[in-house]
């Protein structure tokens, strides 16, 4: 029996609003830690975004690769640790251990920029392949030395066409058309729901990958998004795991992973495993009496003090009353990090996730601007597009620096 324990979206380093989150990073870390244990996981998945920012913090470097160390002389039944590297990553940095690592025990993958196939897959005892499909910019694609490549009137079109060969290659190196399979992929793929603290990772004109690409895998493990979803059934099976805990207001306190059991005479068995909550993350809304009230009446589930943000429906929000309402719900053990008037709340209802401005990313406030200058759909679409391609660009020269 192979037991796949499927994550993604850790967001080592990640703050909120300046507090920081390394405690809730150490308490799940160690939940996994128990889960591989009491479970007897063999393969542990990160399906990318395992930091926040292409340069973590050396605190969070040291967080992640300790725990890589404390799985493999943990006494129990893990045999794999396949991690890719997502958009927030650094896809060299991922991979510099390498020469340091047990190849056998640890496949990171942090970057799609050589044709070295193997680099990116292993076969189990049990004949499961698992590869991995970290996230690629379209240069990646343009990289590839296809021999007789023909020439497509469209970028999207030949962005498909190599993303096809590469994964029809990938798969024949191993040898194994027949095996059971696992991609694992840091992506948008096919329909999904978005959380509201994902960054667009459009790819110049290639929005989504199509399930279609992929039908003769199995089983799609995939990073990105923050809400845990479903996004196709079977032919193949294609599921987000989701980020571990909450990154932002938006986001829902509950959070799930997936379990895949491989048995050779019952094939796979997909279960959700749920997260237990570390810190809640708290919106609450109303008149100040009414706050007042709620900080009394709450009893929030988890290990650590809730964070809490709320809107005062009332236009007066003084230094003085500020402080009166953080001081008030300090007593009832919750941190108040933000606090907004009713007055401050204009982009509330412009906003497609319903936050408030200083919540949405960059790529929400450059839609929001958009949405002023009533332009065609096709030339908002366009600006948008090149917008996020800058940002690529100036996260790639942020890593780099």
């Amino acid at each position: 029996m192979l037991k796949i324990l499927h994550t993604s979206d850790w967001h080592l380093g990640k703050k909120l609003f300046k507090r920081e989150r390394h405690e809730e990073q150490e308490i799940f870390l160690e939940s996994i830690r128990q889960k591989i244990r009491d479970e007897n996981i063999t393969i542990l998945i990160i399906a990318g975004d395992i930091f926040d920012s292409p340069i973590p913090p050396t605190k969070s470097l040291r967080l992640f690769f300790e725990f890589l160390g404390f799985l493999e002389s943990d006494d129990n039944s893990l045999e794999h640790i396949f991690a890719i590297g997502g958009n927030h990553d650094n896809g060299a940095l991922l991979e510099s251990p390498r020469p340091f690592l047990n190849p056998d025990f640890f496949k990171i993958v942090g970057t799609m920029d050589h044709e070295e196939y193997l680099n990116y897959g292993l076969v189990t005892k049990e004949g499961v392949l698992l590869c991995g499909l970290p996230f690629f910019r379209p240069r990646d694609l343009f990289r590839l030395e296809i021999p007789q490549a023909p020439s497509f009137d469209s970028l999207q079109e030949d962005l498909l066409y190599r993303l096809q060969w590469w994964l029809e290659n990938l798969k024949k190196s191993f040898n194994s058309p027949d095996a059971p399979s696992i991609l694992i992929g840091h992506h948008l793929f096919g329909s999904f729901q978005v959380s509201g603290s994902e960054l667009g990772v459009g790819l110049s004109g290639l929005e989504t990958l199509p399930l279609s690409y992929f039908s003769d895998w199995d089983i799609l493990a995939l990073g990105h998004i923050h809400k845990p979803q479903c996004v196709k059934k079977e032919g193949p099976s294609a599921y987000y795991s989701g980020s571990p805990y909450p990154l932002r207001f938006s986001e829902s306190n509950e959070k799930k992973m997936l379990l895949y059991t491989w048995q050779e005479n019952e094939g796979w068995t997909i279960e959700w495993q749920d997260i237990p909550i570390i810190r809640p993350l708290l919106r609450l809304k109303g008149t100040e009496s009414e706050l007042i009230q709620m900080a009394k009446d709450l009893t929030p589930q988890g290990v650590l003090s809730p964070f809490v943000e709320i809107t005062l429906n009332e236009a007066d929000l003084s230094p003085a009353k500020i402080e009166e309402l953080r001081t008030h719900f300090l007593k009832f053990n919750f941190e108040v990090i933000n606090i907004f008037s009713k007055s401050e709340l204009r982009f509330e209802e412009e906003s497609e996730h319903g936050e408030h401005i200083q919540n949405l990313s960059t790529e929400e406030l450059f839609q929001l601007f958009l949405k002023e200058y009533d332009l065609a759909k096709e030339e908002e679409k366009n600006l948008l597009d090149s917008f996020t391609e800058l940002q690529e660009v100036l996260r790639d020269s942020d890593a780099l620096s």
